[in-house]
């Protein structure tokens, strides 16, 4: 399956219930440039956008890995909230999705292939997951070899 999500739309359960069959492998394209626009660099995500990033990653662990609350004790909001600050990287993110891909398929490939713009700037990682059990090593060594053709 070739999955081409517009943003954010394919939510993790989505990813879940396909690694689920045991029957179907997925290369997706993976939107790093809008999830990182979503990212705000101070932490401060509105909820609906926090509930639409959940369910993307499938999880709340992602604002832990992409923010580090701030070492200022300074930098308290008027309400006492603790401020924090975006420490995270396309990198991290891609790491970061690549190992969640990990915990539900057969195999994933380990060299996901980061997709730019004309400035240089990530826009997609291109991920593949194979979902048959017996088949898996094959399907990932056959993605290796054409993620690293780029």
């Amino acid at each position: 399956m070739f999955a081409d999500p517009y943003g954010t739309q394919v939510d993790w359960e989505t990813i879940k219930s396909i690694s689920e069959t045991q029957a179907i492998d997925l290369w997706i394209l993976f939107p790093i440039g809008t999830v990182n626009r979503l990212l705000n660099r101070n932490g401060k995500i509105i909820e609906s956008r926090k509930r639409k990033l959940n369910k993307f990653f499938g999880d709340k662990e992602w604002f832990d890995m992409f923010f580090e609350q701030s070492k200022n004790e300074k930098l308290f909001t008027a309400d006492n909230e603790p401020s924090f600050v975006k420490t995270t990287s396309f990198e991290k993110i891609a790491l970061y999705y690549n190992e969640k891909y990990q915990t539900i398929f057969a195999g994933v490939a380990p060299n996901p292939l980061i997709l730019t713009n004309s400035t240089n700037s990530p826009i997609f990682v291109l991920y593949f997951a194979a979902g048959n059990p017996r088949g898996a090593e094959i399907a990932v060594r056959i993605a290796e070899d054409i993620l690293k053709k780029r």
